[in-house]
This record gives structure tokens, C-alpha cells and sequence, in this order.
């Protein structure tokens, strides 16, 4: 059994620590065996292979608009009924959803392959690559496979115990990546790289489909429970805010690969995937280390009236969010070339001005997850209907306007530029108005402070790092992320004066002296 079946309202706090424990010990693990098999791809396969999965992925991002936020809308609506207990109505949500993912991962496939008359018109390469149109059948497989078996991990994620499903899935990509390994060693062949990825997909999915008919029997016994008609109303309102949510999200995140690809070059956007790769990696780590308490929050929200707790709750979770958030774009902003250096050589870097802009698009995006958290455990969909439309729009036009002028930078500018307008201000100000009733001036002080701090503090640490020259790539290396070191101690005498910083030390000091008594 992969969990404890019914969980105690009592245990929000430690399924909290555990859940986010587990994804980031997940996540380590995964991204240094990321790392090998990524390095071999550029020695063995060339760079240009990176180039193909990153545009290839993007186009399944794009299809990946057919679930419609489905499994975002049934999480949300799972929280109620698990906290009443009401498992008729869990069943209920589970069999619709099932029923649901199964026809997306057709509509998904059948999308993708009506498609593959027109990716020639992306792909914009200057030599030949063998087996292009089979290696993005498989990579559209791969995504399509996963919605057939993946409906079941909703079900331990609103029960807080989303850490179940992450061992397992750590397991998996570990024997898929050992594969990998194994495959571009021995054969040097990326067709068969993709089919061990497919098996893994099929492994890790199919093992949590199969346990979770044992971890909640007494959810999954119940075959022919159906939904209401007001339950089906509640579920079809809060799928269309979601819908423009998944359009916005698709829009900003998965159209970049391709305009790099169509208007500069498929192997530029194998560079950028490396630099993608270092950022999204963090990125994650601090969204899935947040995510893993949204259920902790929706759970909070229903079974507790204070709403005075709650806010310092909120607080909380911001000053760690900005915390992580800060201490990343320093060690990001000063060693990310040189690590890259280190690891690929000096021809797969970027200039300054494309590294900081990578580097600020990374924070502004990461110091959204706390205040988003709350929004998505509060199922305020609708009432963040519009920001997802509007970043897209804006990202698009900004991007296609800026592309011809200064090339990537352009690019990524349009996605800097859809965060600041039509993004961050947007989910703190309808958790304040409509959860905490409380000014929304309140936290544009708070945020514009910790902002201009951290900009400031990695500029003159990045200032410093550039002073610093050792001829041993190594020893360089070492030396700059000693100073960014320095970048902890200043940020947490930075915070003590901000809102949320008492409550939470007094919540650390008692949780060690519990552990020490």
C-alpha cells in the first residue's frame, strides 16, 4: 500500500512537511540523473536532438489544452467531501474523471497526429536529422499514454498524501533514466531513448492505478456512484474559469520553444533548453515544494473560521516562498554561465543581458506560487478568469514584435513583460479581497520591498563574482558560490521586520524543541 487511507484533520502540518520533504528529495535525485543522460545527448546525439525534444515537447504542451484543467477542477472539488467523509461523492468525482482522461488522451493523440503535416514549418534546421516524424510519434505517445492511467494520483494528492505517488514516480524515473543511459551508451539511438521513456510512463502510472484500488477501496468499490446535476453545474462552472487558466498557461510557457525554433533556429532552442533546464528544475522544486500544502490550505479554509490565523498562515508561506525564491536567483544569476562552462563549454552560453533576463523571468514566476497556493486551494478559478488570457495576449504580441529587433531576447522579454502586467498582481489581490477582506496596498509593500532588496542584492553580488578570476574553472566556481552564500544571512536579517516573520521563527523554534524534547 503506498499510504494510510483516511487522514486526520489533525495531521495538516506533517503531511504538509512530508509531502514537500519528498518532492524536493524527488527532485534532486531526478535532476542529477537529468543531467547524465542530458550530457550525453549533446556528445552522442548532438545538440540539435535537444533542440527537436524541446520544440517537440512544446507542441505537446500545446495539445496538452485538450484536458481543459480537468484534474485541477476535480482536486478542488475533492477537498470538501473528504473532510465530511462523504466518500460516495469521491467515488463519484473519480469515475467522471476517469471516464474524462481517458477521452483526452485519445483526443491528445489523434490532435497530434493530424498535425504532423505542418511541423516541418517549425523545424528549422540546418542538417538533416533521421526519423524526425517517429520520434515525435513517440514523444506524442508518451504524453497521451500517461492521461490513459494517471486519473488515481488526484485522489492521494487531495487526501495530502501526494508524497506516495512522488517515491514512486522517483523510482521510475530513476530505472527510466539508468535505461537511458544504458541505451545512448550502447546503441546511440534516441528512438529507443524515447520507448524506454513510454515504458517508465506506463510503470509508474499503472503501479499507483492499481494500488490506489487497495489505499482507498472504500472510495473506488463504489463503480456506479454518478454525479449530481448541481454537482455537474458547480464542476462545468469551475472548469470553464480553469479552461482559461490551462489556454493562458499553454500560451505563455509552450509557445517560446516554438518562435525561437521558427524564427531564429531549432538548435538555439536546444541552448535555451539547457539554461530551461537549470530554471524550471528550481522553478518545480519550489512550485511542487508549495503545491504539496494547497491541500493543507483548502483543508484549513474548511474546517477552521479564523480567518486571522489563516492570514498569518498566508504570511508564512510568502516569507519562505521569497526566502528560496531569492537565494536561487542570486546562485542562479552569478553561476549559471559558469556552471554550464564547466559542464558543456563556453560555446553553449548566452551573453549577460539573455542570462538576466532568463534569471528575472525565474524569480518573478517563482514568487508567485505562495500567494497562487491559496488562490487555487480557495477554487477562485473564475475570479482569476482573466489572468491567464491576458498574459498570453500580451506575451504573444510583445514577443512577435521584439523577435525581429533583438532576436531571443525579445522572446523572453514578452514572457518578463505578460508576469509583470497581466500576472503578479493578479491572485494577491483576489485572495485579499475576497478571503482575508484585507487591503491589497498591505502586500504591494511588502512585495515591492523584498523585490527591489533582492534585485539589488544579486546585482552588486553579481558585480562581485566578476572580480573574482581563477584560472581553475573549478576553484572559480567555488569561490563565487561562497559569496553568494553570503546572500542567506542578508536576507533573513532582511525579513525580521517583515509581516509573517515572528510567526513563523516561533514555529520553527517550537518544532525543535519538540524534536529536542
Amino acid at each position: 500500500m503506498l499510504s494510510h487511507t483516511k487522514i486526520d484533520n489533525t495531521s495538516r502540518t506533517n503531511n504538509s512537511i512530508r509531502n514537500s520533504t519528498v518532492v524536493v528529495l524527488s527532485k534532486m535525485i531526478n535532476v542529477f540523473f537529468s543531467f547524465i543522460v542530458r550530457t550525453l545527448i549533446i556528445n552522442k546525439l548532438g545538440i540539435e536532438i535537444l533542440g527537436i525534444d524541446g520544440l517537440f515537447a512544446s507542441v505537446i504542451t500545446v495539445l496538452s489544452l485538450a484536458d481543459l484543467g480537468i484534474g485541477t477542477a476535480i482536486t478542488y472539488s475533492l477537498y470538501k467531501p473528504i473532510a465530511n467523509q462523504d466518500y460516495k461523492t469521491c467515488a463519484a468525482y473519480m469515475n467522471f474523471f476517469q471516464k474524462v482522461y481517458v477521452l483526452v488522451g485519445s483526443v491528445i493523440f489523434v490532435l497530434g497526429l493530424l498535425l504532423i503535416p505542418f511541423l516541418p514549418y517549425l523545424i528549422n534546421l540546418p542538417n538533416h536529422v533521421d526519423n524526425l516524424m517517429l520520434i515525435y510519434i513517440l514523444t506524442l505517445a508518451s504524453s497521451a499514454i500517461s492521461y490513459f492511467l494517471s486519473s488515481r494520483r488526484v485522489i492521494y494528492e487531495a487526501n495530502q498524501v501526494g508524497y506516495a505517488i512522488t517515491a514512486v514516480d522517483t523510482i521510475s524515473s530513476l530505472i527510466s533514466q539508468c535505461l537511458q543511459v544504458l541505451v545512448i551508451v550502447l546503441f546511440n539511438d534516441y528512438v529507443i531513448v524515447l520507448l524506454v521513456r513510454i515504458f517508465a510512463t506506463i510503470l509508474s502510472n499503472g503501479y499507483i492505478f492499481v494500488e490506489s484500488n487497495k489505499d482507498f477501496s472504500y472510495i473506488f468499490k463504489k463503480r456506479n456512484a454518478s454525479l449530481k446535476k448541481c454537482q455537474m453545474r458547480k464542476l462545468r462552472t469551475d472548469l470553464m474559469a480553469i479552461v482559461c487558466h490551462k489556454i493562458g498557461g499553454v500560451f505563455v510557457t509552450g509557445t517560446d520553444n516554438m518562435l525561437i525554433s521558427y524564427f531564429i533556429g531549432t538548435i538555439l532552442t536546444g541552448v535555451y533548453s539547457n539554461y530551461l533546464l537549470i530554471t524550471n528544475t528550481v522553478s518545480t522544486l519550489i512550485a511542487m515544494s508549495i503545491n504539496a500544502i494547497i491541500p493543507s490550505i483548502g483543508n484549513l479554509k474548511e474546517s477552521s473560521d479564523d480567518k486571522d490565523h489563516q492570514f498569518e498562515i498566508f504570511w508564512e508561506v510568502q516569507l519562505v516562498n521569497y526566502v528560496v525564491s531569492s537565494v536561487f536567483l542570486v546562485f542562479m544569476y552569478c553561476l549559471i554561465n559558469p556552471f554550464i562552462t564547466i559542464w558543456l563549454g563556453k560555446k553553449y552560453i548566452f551573453d549577460e543581458l539573455t542570462t538576466a533576463l532568463i534569471c528575472v523571468v525565474f524569480y518573478i514566476s517563482s514568487m508567485r506560487y505562495g500567494v497562487g497556493a491559496f488562490s487555487v486551494a480557495a477554487g477562485y478559478f473564475k475570479k482569476t478568469v482573466y489572468k491567464p488570457v491576458l498574459e498570453s495576449i500580451i506575451n504573444l504580441i510583445v514577443s512577435l514584435i521584439l523577435v525581429g529587433y533583438i532576436g531571443i531576447d525579445g522572446i523572453i522579454l514578452g514572457t518578463l513583460v505578460s508576469l509583470i502586467l497581466g500576472s503578479v498582481w493578479v491572485d494577491p489581490y483576489v485572495v485579499f479581497k475576497n478571503w482575508f477582506k484585507k487591503p491589497f496596498s498591505e502586500y504591494v509593500r511588502q512585495y515591492v520591498s523584498l523585490l527591489i532588496f533582492t534585485l539589488s542584492l544579486g546585482e552588486g553580488l553579481y558585480i562581485l563574482c566578476k572580480e573574482v578570476y581563477i584560472d581553475n574553472m573549478f576553484l572559480d566556481f567555488g569561490v563565487k558560490a561562497i559569496i553568494c552564500l553570503t546572500s542567506i544571512p542578508l536576507l533573513l536579517l532582511f525579513i525580521r521586520t517583515k509581516r509573517g516573520y515572528k510567526t513563523l521563527s516561533k514555529h520553527i523554534l517550537n518544532r525543535r524543541m519538540t524534536k529536542i524534547l
